[in-house]
């Protein structure tokens, strides 16, 4: 940098004296620019967190299992495996964690809907999207009104212990292997550890949340209807 003489001695400018020497239009113009490069340097030092996926394990530490345990429904049990969701027209052993998981919630609240029974109620009621998604607030139809679905802005560790602690379950979508979206039902919690039933799964135990996958991407809880 050229060195600028004060008179009394020689001194080198900061980068903010140097662009505003001068009172024209060009000194005025270097000024914006240093500090335009000042700002974008700190938001790449201290960039700002906002909602996202959060780990698959944390929250408060405690046990509890709760009543959705049984029974458990797997998308690739042969009495509906086959069967093709509304919309897409996939099949549930395909696609149908969605539902399994939707199923085994409403069982835990005495609510019979198999997700054969159920897939088929869905499509009658128009309960799915043109890509194969589930519209909620049929979800609370079919199922006589007697739940009440919340679809949480982005996943909470507190949402989802509120909801054990208070007896409930939480459906939660994941990524396997990084790449494929999966959605699998948490039922208990030991330590900070969340136990899911996996429509994927093997069906005859409980897996941990963080053996599947590292992160939860979006949550849905399945509450009963307060009168």
């Amino acid at each position: 940098m050229t060195a600028v003489f004060t008179g009394a001695a020689l001194r080198r400018p900061g980068p903010l004296a140097a662009a505003g020497k001068g009172t024209g239009p060009m000194a005025v113009l270097g000024l914006a620019l240093v500090l335009a490069a000042s700002v974008c340097l700190s938001c790449r030092r201290t960039p700002v967190a906002g909602p996202g996926p959060i780990p698959s394990s944390g929250g408060e530490r405690f046990s509890v299992t709760n009543a959705a345990v049984q029974p458990v429904f797997l998308q690739k049990d042969p009495r509906w495996a086959e069967d093709t969701i509304g919309g897409s027209g996939e099949s549930v052993a395909a696609v149908g964690c969605t539902l399994c998981c939707v199923s085994m919630a409403l069982a835990g609240y005495g609510i019979e809907r198999p997700p054969g029974v159920l897939n088929e109620a869905l499509k009658q009621a128009g309960g799915y999207t043109d890509r194969g998604w589930l519209d909620w607030e049929m979800v609370e139809r079919v199922a006589g009104e007697r739940v009440q679905v919340r679809v949480a802005h982005y996943p909470s560790h507190v949402e989802i212990d509120r909801a054990l602690r208070d007896g409930h379950c939480a459906i939660v979508k994941i990524m396997l292997r990084g790449v494929l979206q999966h959605w699998v039902l948490v039922v208990g919690k030991r330590g900070k550890e969340y136990l899911v039933k996996d429509p994927l799964g093997t069906g005859d135990r409980l897996d941990k949340l963080s053996a599947l996958a590292p992160e939860i991407h979006s949550l849905r809880l399945v509450l009963p209807r307060t009168p």
